[in-house]
């Protein structure tokens, strides 16, 4: 986890600071709640960056076990 997280959180901080205020300020505008604006706006505004968040560490897990087996 010390070795993949700084990885991630690189990522999903890149692709949560890109992000559109748009969709936001419709959300506050239609009075959704902090719950639903998260899982309806911000999860998939962010999807590309946690799906390759998740390839990153993967790869850096999966790696750290062969590298022994070498």
């Amino acid at each position: 986890m010390f070795w993949t997280f700084p990885h991630a959180l690189i990522i999903i901080i890149t692709a949560l600071a890109l992000s559109d205020a748009r969709p936001y300020e419709a959300a506050e505008a239609l009075r959704a709640s902090p719950n639903r604006t998260f899982w309806t706006v911000t999860i998939p505004g962010a999807r590309h960056g946690l799906i390759s968040a998740i390839f990153v560490v993967f790869t850096l897990a999966i790696t750290d076990f062969g590298v022994p087996r070498v």
